[in-house]
């Protein structure tokens, strides 16, 4: 039954009815009725430590505070159950108390018997468990207990200290230190870390030092400790040292014969022994060598050897040795025993550079420690030079000297330096450096304007060490400032290039002021100027700008758009627009006006000025036609005219018809006539005519009274059937505005009709060639005798004049026709007569055309209208071509009188004439004007600023030719050698390139170089010689020792002691010629009475000269004489014939008898003052005079002075006056042109070939009475001229060429002459004269052939 009853325990606790949260009272109730547990176990907390100390006594008592018996008390061990009682050995044992107490006991604890401790109490209800975990600390135990040790220095070393308990010791290491200036009972210990170097613990404990070292010596203490207790041991580490070196002197130097001290400081384990030697040997047999070894602080071993009068034989390698028991040791000491090094030589330029060269040199033995570069500029002292210090190893590829300034001559140097001192200096080495583009702009940019269209620019160079070389010239750049910036935003300018030959500079070379014009800029434009010099290498910087505003000048354009509005019958509005902003040049002051009737045969123009673009025209007469132009002026000038425009005013009422007449043509009948209105006001559509008899009411009615209306063509009418004896009548001209005032006259009717004529009198103007009729109505009862006269001479029916019924026709009519005829009527009751003035109109004659130069691309052409051909001139048309160039035509107004021609050719030759027009046709051409702009061919420049020759090649310069006023626009180079004959072409182009290189050539080789530059003036070639340097680059052995000078041989010097013995003699000559020109006293037969006529015939004689010199200057306003005649002296020189400008020929034919109705026409020579003028184009040789003297000596020979002819010239555009066979001559302008401005410069009066043109032969040739009474203007024109001109350039040779010919640049004339004096004493002068005259000539001739 009771198994039963733990059976159902086990099963109720299994099934967990024995909760008691789950059990019902009744089961309860049940339980209880059979006995069965309810209370499970609970064990009351351990009362223990959780940790205990090795050997210590544990009990642990499980005490069950709760719960039903039957329990079960047990333990367990890390899960495993220990039984009861005694068990593992004894050490455990489990004592059961009673039911409710056990108590487990350990006796003496160890490590082992650490572990988790179990209670298990159980009954029928439940289980319970409660642990506890034992943990035993023992206390540290060596392992490996450290011992004292040794090692070696350097020597690796290891000291095991390892200890074991739990918890697991840590180990530490210290080191005894005894704390400095306390005694040895203050030592502490430290970390072994802290006071050795290079010693550290393991992290097993154990102590190592990698290389062990002296200071590793001493007391140390391994500490091992953990929770429980701890332990150390103490030891001691000695370590023995073999000798080192602390240091010591890797080299000592020293000047010879000076003390050298060696020195090593060693240590190691006592005793130490130190011994020296030299190369291996001992030095101890010496008493130069003293030696010396002291122990220092801290252990230290000095050890000191003492080399006394060190010499070469000392230098070398020392070695100091030191050894004890633990091993030896050495240290080795250079010596080196110096003098001062010597001077170095072969300093030579490796590479050149402009800022920098390389130089190098052979380095002196011994070499050096170092060495110091000195350089300074040529013209500097060593005081102001700079250095440059060079490592002595690093000297084998040269060393760079810099900085240096490009285009510089440097002097070089070399010093050699030790520990010593210096060397003496190296011989100075000569240098220059290249060339670099310059570095600074030139200085004191100033602009100003001197016209409207030129600036004068100057500046002052770079300074002289930043030009960096030769400054060959300089680039001019101009913009205008509104143009300034382009796409990019930088100033586009307009450069020039200035030459070094080029430009006025003033001061010293390098350092002065430059000065050039520039041109052909715009009018009253801001303009910002820069300059930047170049060199061979290229250009420098620009120049900050400079700001200039060019003068104002005339308008270069004319109004636009010219309107005109008619605003009445005698107003007109004119309207137009301003020029182009470009083209005003200046600021618009205003316009002009100019008016004229459009039929051109007013010659009266009326003018008007406004500031505004508009105008009214008032007092113009109605229905006219006028010609407006309109031009704008600035404060320079006035600008150029518009085209003509046309204006018509607007139609006015008609005057009164004039010369209103009448007469009687009949019983009852009258002609009324009349001429138009002087002002018609308009086109005339009629005429009305009305007459009334006197006395009769109106409306009298036929026969009384009437109107008649005829067209306006019409200017007479016949009334007939009048019932009166006095008629009115009244005639109305109309236009389409309306009746004029009306004209009236009274008619007698009679019966008898006397000779009347009804025609009235006018003039009449008729084209050549053309039927003229002269009507001449008349009336007369019986017919009248009629009688037409010319000129108050009967005309007869004859030729071109033929008479019809009551007119003449004049068929064809001709210039000779024009003049007044006369009709007369005449019968038995009276007579009457008109006159008729006839004027012919032809067309103008040619005017005469004289053109001058201007510029190098103008010419200015002025005329004189002669004969005009009875109708105004209506225009004029200039022709100009160029030489072998097509014709150009220009138109010009009739009322001016010159023009200037633009956009020509510089330095070319041009011919120009003009054609005149009127209302009838043109004129024939004008005589031909042969006129050359100024500039000249260019002029080839020295070889030395040309080229520059080099062993291979050759550097050409092509702008150092001068242009002379035309640009260059081609240049061809050749070359070839000397003994070649075929030429090679390197360049061909313009000369924009600075520099042209030519190679390929041979050293020491003789070359010719020809060089063609063309210009527009013509072309010049010139060849110059050349030989190229060596392969050295010296001068060949050619030009090495020339020979002297050939002037120095007895070749040149005995003709030129001959000469000047002949010159001295003809020096005496002359003076004792001219004491007797000027001698009161003399003759040639010693007659007192003769010496006085001979003088007063001399004195009269120059007296008579003198007033006609004067007569002629007061005619000609010059100094130009007529030429001399064939069978005056042939070597007759006219007066101041040097004046006479060398660019045009001329003749003076006979004058022609005097016309008193001819146009006085004569020349005019006119003194040029412009000095660019006077030698522009004119080459000045040696020896030749200025300008000045050469008047003078005019003045002087005028005066019976000395006559000197050798002058030499050179034209513009050829090499000698004698291509073109005439006689050079300066002529200005004719006062024939009294109304024509003055003209500048050198005036070309030139004339063409003749004229063949029926023109030139009489017009008017049917009465020969006619022909000598009135002589055609043409005629007059070619009968009254002094003199035609001729042009320097034409190819014909002039007339005056065989009378005189003036100095030529191709030979030399020397004359002596004597004027005014004593025929005796003249010859003789002479004669003498030309025998030295002969020897001077061949002094000349033999200097020349050298």
């Amino acid at each position: 039954m009771a198994a039963i009853v733990r059976l159902r325990s086990q099963v109720i606790a299994a099934s967990g009815l024995m909760n008691p949260s789950r059990v019902q009272p009744n089961h309860l109730q049940l339980m209880r009725g059979t006995a069965v547990p309810s209370v499970p176990p609970k064990i009351a907390p351990f009362a223990a430590r959780e940790w205990v100390v090795a050997g210590e006594r544990v009990t642990l008592t499980c005490t069950v505070s709760r719960g039903d018996e039957p329990l079960s008390l047990s333990w367990l061990w890390d899960g495993a159950p220990l039984p009861p009682g005694p068990s593992r050995g004894g050490a455990l044992k489990v004592l059961m108390l009673n039911a409710f107490n056990s108590v487990l006991t350990v006796e003496q604890v160890e490590q082992r018997h650490a572990g988790v401790y179990t209670c298990v109490a159980a009954n029928a209800a439940a289980e319970a468990r409660l642990s506890f975990s034992l943990t035993v600390h023992v206390p540290p135990s060596w392992v490996l207990e450290p011992a004292d040790t040794r090692v070696s220095r350097g020597h690796a070393l290891v000291v095991d200290c390892v200890a074991r308990g739990h918890p697991e010791p840590s180990v530490t290491w210290k080191k005894k230190v005894t704390r400095e200036g306390q005694s040895s009972g203050s030592d502490a210990f430290r970390s072994v870390e802290l006071v050795s170097p290079r010693a550290v613990q393991l992290s097993n404990g154990s102590l190592y030092i990698a290389r062990a070292e002296p200071e590793h010596s001493g007391t140390y203490v391994c500490h091992a400790a953990n929770s429980v207790t701890h332990l150390s041991t103490t030891i001691a580490i000695a370590v023995n040292s073999a000798p080192y070196f602390t240091s010591g002197m890797p080299s000592v130097d020293v000047r010879a014969g000076e003390l050298a001290n060696l020195e090593c400081r060693v240590r190691g384990d006592p005793p130490l022994t130190v011994t020296w030697a030299l190369r291996g040997t001992s030095l101890h047999h010496s008493a130069r060598y003293e030696e010396t070894v002291k122990v220092g602080p801290g252990g230290e071993t000095v050890a000191r050897l003492s080399v006394s009068s060190a010499a070469q034989s000392d230098a070398g390698i020392y070695t100091c040795t030191a050894h004890n028991a633990y091993g030896r040791n050495s240290h080795t000491v250079r010596l080196n025993v110096h003098e001062p090094p010597s001077a170095p030589r072969g300093l030579r330029v490796v590479s050149e550079g402009s800022r920098a060269v390389r130089v190098s040199w052979a380095a002196p033995d011994p070499p050096p420690t170092s060495y110091v570069v000195q350089f300074r500029r040529a013209l500097e002292g060593w005081g102001e030079a700079r250095e440059v210090s060079v490592s002595g190893e690093t000297v084998s590829a040269g060393v760079e000297v810099s900085p240096l300034l490009p285009a510089t001559d440097y002097v070089v140097r070399l010093v050699a330096v030790n520990h010593l001192g210096r060397s003496p200096p190296s011989e100075d080495l000569r240098l220059t450096t290249s060339a670099e583009k310059p570095g600074a702009p030139p200085r004191d940019l100033r602009a100003e304007a001197t016209g409207p269209r030129e600036i004068r620019v100057s500046w002052r160079p770079p300074p002289r060490d930043r030009a960096y070389g030769l400054i060959l010239g300089y680039y001019l750049g101009y913009t205008p400032v509104l143009l300034q910036s382009g796409a990019s935003g930088s100033p586009q300018y307009n450069f020039t290039t200035v030459e070094s030959s080029e430009g006025g500079r003033s001061g010293p070379e390098g350092e002065g002021t430059w000065s050039v014009t520039v041109g052909s800029l715009d009018p009253h434009t801001d303009y910002h100027v820069v300059v930047q010099a170049y060199n061979t290498e290229g250009a420098g910087p620009l120049s900050p700008p400079a700001t200039v505003t060019t003068r104002e000048d005339a308008p270069g354009g004319a109004p636009q758009e010219v309107r005109c509005t008619g605003l009445s019958w005698d107003s007109v509005q004119i309207s137009w627009s301003p020029p182009e902003p470009h083209l005003h040049h200046g600021t618009l002051r205003g316009y002009k006006i100019e008016y004229e009737r459009w039929d051109g045969w007013s010659e009266a123009i009326k003018k008007s000025q406004t500031t505004a673009q508009t105008a009214v025209l008032t007092g113009l007469e109605a229905a006219t036609n006028y010609s407006v132009r309109v031009k704008t002026f600035t404060g320079a000038g006035d600008g150029p005219w518009a085209p003509p425009t046309l204006c018509t005013t607007d139609e006015d009422l008609p005057g009164r018809p004039g010369s209103v007449r009448g007469v009687v043509s009949g019983p009852g009948a009258f002609i009324v006539s009349w001429a138009p209105p002087v002002r018609p006001g308009g086109r005339i559509v009629s005429y009305t005519v009305t007459w009334r008899v006197v006395g009769a009411r109106m409306g009298g009615g036929h026969g009384r009274e009437g109107t008649i209306t005829v067209a306006g063509s019409v200017t007479w009418v016949q009334v007939d059937n009048v019932l009166g004896s006095l008629v009115e009548v009244e005639v109305v001209a109309s236009t389409r505005v309306g009746e004029g005032p009306p004209g009236a006259t009274r008619v007698t009717i009679t019966n008898t009709v006397p000779a009347a004529i009804y025609s009235h009198s006018t003039s009449i103007r008729a084209e050549r060639g053309r039927d003229v009729t002269l009507p001449c109505g008349h009336v007369g009862q019986p017919r009248p005798r009629l009688e037409w006269k010319y000129q108050g001479r009967p005309v007869v029916s004859e030729g071109r004049m033929v008479k019809g019924d009551g007119g003449l026709v004049v068929q064809e009519a001709q210039r000779q026709d024009s003049g007044n005829y006369t009709c007369t009527v005449t019968n038995e009751h009276g007579s009457d007569h008109i006159t008729y003035s006839l004027t012919v109109l032809v067309a103008p004659a040619a005017p005469l055309v004289l053109a001058s130069s201007s510029s190098e691309r103008s010419v200015l052409v002025q005329w004189k209208q002669g004969d005009n051909g009875g109708a105004p001139i209506t225009g004029y048309t200039l022709y100009y071509r160029k030489d072998h160039g097509a014709w150009t035509q220009v138109h010009v107004n009739r009322h001016s009188s010159s023009y200037t021609l633009t956009g020509l050719e510089c330095g070319s030759r041009y011919h120009v004439y003009a054609v005149a027009h009127n209302a009838v046709g043109s004129s024939t051409a004008s005589t031909m004007a042969v006129v050359r702009t100024l500039g000249g061919v260019p002029q080839p420049p020295p070889s030395v600023q040309f080229f520059t020759p080099n062993s291979s090649s050759v550097t050409v310069y092509p702008r150092a030719w001068v242009a002379r006023g035309c640009p260059i626009t081609h240049m061809v180079l050749e070359y070839r050698q000397k003994e070649d004959e075929h030429w090679v072409q390197v360049s061909s182009g313009g000369p924009q390139d600075s520099r042209v290189e030519i190679g390929g050539l041979m050293p020491s080789t003789a070359y010719l170089l020809r060089v063609t530059a063309v210009a527009s003036a013509g072309s010049k070639s010139h060849t110059y010689s050349f030989t190229t340097l060596t392969v050295a680059g010296e001068l060949p052995p050619a030009w090495v020792g020339r020979a002297s000078p050939q002037w120095l041989s007895v070749r040149v010097l005995l003709p030129l002691l001959t000469s000047v013995v002949a010159l001295a003699s003809s020096l005496a000559l002359v003076c004792y010629c001219v004491r007797r020109k000027t001698s009161p006293v003399g003759g040639g037969d010693g007659d007192g009475d003769g010496d006085s006529e001979g003088t007063g015939r001399g004195a009269n004689t120059a007296a008579r000269d003198n007033k006609h010199n004067l007569a002629q200057r007061e005619q000609y306003y010059a100094t130009i004489r007529k030429a001399p005649t064939r069978d005056q002296q042939p070597d007759r020189v006219p007066e101041n014939a040097e004046d006479i400008y060398p660019y045009a020929t001329f003749q003076l034919p006979d004058p022609a008898p005097p016309d008193p109705n001819h146009i006085p026409m004569y020349p005019i020579y006119q003194t040029r003052t412009d000095k660019q003028m006077e030698n522009y184009g004119e080459v000045k040789r040696r020896g030749s005079r200025s300008r000045n003297q050469r008047r003078s000596r005019s003045r002087s020979r005028s005066r019976g002075g000395v006559a000197d002819s050798g002058e030499d010239y050179e034209t513009l555009g050829s090499d000698t006056e004698t291509e073109h066979g005439g006689v050079s001559s300066r002529t200005e302008s004719s006062n024939q042109l009294d109304d024509i401005p003055s003209i500048r410069d050198h005036t070309v009066y030139a004339r063409g070939p003749a004229n063949k043109e029926p023109r030139d032969a009489p017009l008017y040739s049917r009465d020969a009475s006619r022909d000598a009474s009135n002589p055609p203007f043409q005629q007059r024109i070619h009968h009254n001229l002094l003199y035609h001109a001729e042009s320097s350039t034409s190819p014909e040779p002039s007339p005056t060429t065989e009378r005189k010919s003036f100095p030529r640049r191709t030979r030399a004339r020397y004359s002596l002459r004597l004027t005014r004096s004593s025929r005796h004493d003249s010859n003789t002068c002479h004669h003498q004269h030309r025998s030295s005259h002969y020897v001077v000539l061949c002094f000349h001739f033999l200097v020349l052939s050298q």
